[in-house]
């Protein structure tokens, strides 16, 4: 395979919303690799920006002297994706729902409850170095 050799892919990039193309292109890339249909392409190109964009803002607090590492891995089943960021962390059973009536005009809150829909997996991992949220999408 191209891109997934030995199995694997890791972008290490810096927080900043200038890499959103590259890790769009890269996910596009990897689910063309694995024979994804475009319309899961798409989904999975969604998830891991909408997570790389949250890892910027929300983990690493926009500081650029700070990483976000995501990671490919294809597995026999599907296609794993970790994005790690170096923040404290979240819960994400804290994350309002945003089909609560309250909650229908906010301006965010929307981004976690998509990938949890679109993925078949999601886990969010939390270390004294940070955070790691692994999506898995299968076969």
């Amino acid at each position: 395979m191209g891109l997934l050799n030995n199995g694997n892919f890791r972008l290490v990039l810096q927080s900043s919303i200038e890499f959103l193309e590259e890790v769009d292109e890269v996910t596009s890339q990897i689910s063309k690799e694995c024979r994804f249909s475009d319309s899961v392409a798409d989904d999975l190109s969604i998830c891991v920006t909408e997570l790389f964009n949250n890892a910027i803002h929300h983990g690493n607090m926009d500081d650029e002297t700070k990483k976000v590492i995501i990671l490919y891995k294809l597995l026999t089943r599907g296609l794993e994706i970790t994005i790690s960021d170096e923040g404290k962390g979240y819960n994400p059973e804290d994350i309002s729902d945003p089909l609560d009536p309250d909650n229908i005009m906010a301006s965010g809150g929307r981004g976690i409850f998509l990938v949890k829909k679109l993925m078949n997996r999601f886990e969010v991992r939390k270390n004294e170095t940070g955070v790691k949220t692994i999506i898995t999408k299968y076969f």
